[in-house]
């Protein structure tokens, strides 16, 4: 039998095994796949033709489907209803989502999260899709995005909580030489929503500016955890298993890059390099494209000092961003508390240490640029001397 046919039968029975090689955490199979085709969700879906929409006295959004008889009310267009909810497009610059549902059983107002189209026949992305709400569903953390699956569907959705701010990305855009103090603050809420991830033994792996909102309270909320890894599914093996490393590259901790492992002190390495780029716009590693990944040790990861971006930082702060961010996880912090010590005020044993090394060693490009001024000036001399 010839290789197309035997990579055809394989494709056969693969697509046969899916629906029952994953299973749900509590040990029920999930959806076959045919389920999650657009296809079949338009078919459950009923078109509106126009709603209207205006704010009570206390100013919370009112819909009706027929004019209010109110001067203040506008008409929007109506996307589609799912299960009682019914979804038009967010105004540009709210929460990085596609629909606002308003839940015709509470009326309040909420985001719905569905798959993308464009990954319909990924099966680790659809994997991550579902986990996101199991997990959602188990984490009650204040600077956690609330999650919630679509109770008693057959299609595949979240119901998320709307969170009316912008995200930490376009937040550092607008705030490009922060505070040390404001930066602490934010820093504090990420560490205390990471916590409620490792209370659980879960650990986030994607974390990243973009997946940071913040309102207009300085509130923080941690939202798509899709990647997230759960500890009791990964030993009873109820995964598919992945190929490639999850995360965002630039973010990913280097153990997850090079050996697709990941801990908690993978998310603290991430969080390091996001208080990094807080303070000074850039990375402490020189970025990375897909295609240049290339690194097969922790040494090939040069650390950048931020006082080359900010020289008014102090050095103890360069220094705790330098441990949070060690390519090598057994030079890193051990936990979140110890960084947060850190940048909160100067670690002396660590600034005595720095003082001790050598030059070399504390500042390499100082020491490079040292020897490079040294031999221009020797080559000057001997170039007068032969004269």
């Amino acid at each position: 039998m010839s290789l197309f046919y035997k990579l055809i039968i394989l494709g056969l029975l693969l697509a046969l095994a899916a629906p029952f090689i994953m299973k749900k955490p509590d040990g029920t199979p999930f959806m076959t796949w045919q389920q999650l085709m657009p296809d079949n969700v338009k078919s459950a879906i009923k078109k509106d033709t126009q709603l209207y929409r205006w704010k009570d006295d206390k100013g919370h959004w009112q819909y009706t489907d027929t004019p209010p008889g109110n001067n203040q009310a506008e008409k929007i267009a109506v996307k589609t209803t799912i299960n009682s909810m019914k979804t038009i497009e967010l105004p540009e610059g709210y929460q990085a989502k596609k629909q606002e549902p308003e839940n015709q059983q509470d009326q309040k107002t909420y985001v719905l999260k569905t798959p993308s189209v464009n990954f319909s026949d990924d099966y680790i992305y659809l994997q991550g899709f579902l986990r996101e709400a199991w997990v959602g569903e188990r984490i009650k953390h204040v600077n956690v995005m609330k999650v919630q699956a679509g109770n008693n569907s057959k299609f595949l959705y979240h119901i998320c909580e709307y969170i009316r701010g912008q995200t930490l990305s376009e937040w550092m855009h607008d705030n490009p030489k922060p505070s040390i103090a404001k930066v602490r603050e934010i820093i504090k809420q990420v560490i205390a929503a990471l916590r409620a991830f490792q209370r659980l033994e879960l650990v986030h792996r994607d974390l990243k500016p973009e997946n940071i909102m913040i309102d207009s309270f300085d509130q923080i909320k941690l939202i798509d955890y899709g990647t997230v890894t759960v500890a009791s599914l990964d030993e009873n093996k109820n995964t598919l298993e992945e190929t490639v490393p999850q995360g965002t590259l630039n973010y990913i901790a280097p153990e997850t890059l090079l050996h697709m492992e990941a801990n908690n002190q993978s998310d603290l390495f991430s969080l390091g390099v996001i208080c990094y780029q807080m303070l000074c716009g850039e990375l402490p590693y020189k970025p990375m494209k897909r295609a240049e990944v290339t690194f097969s040790s922790y040494p090939q990861w040069l650390y950048r000092s931020i006082k080359q971006f900010r020289p008014e930082l102090p050095i103890w702060l360069d220094l705790a961003l330098k441990k949070a961010t060690k390519a090598d996880p057994k030079m890193r912090y051990q936990a979140f508390s110890e960084l947060f010590t850190d940048i909160n005020k100067p670690n002396t044993s660590a600034i005595e240490e720095y003082k001790t090394q050598p030059l070399l060693q504390r500042d390499p490009i100082k020491f490079w640029q040292g020897v490079s001024l040294v031999l221009f000036i020797a080559l000057m001399l001997s170039l007068f001397a032969t004269n």
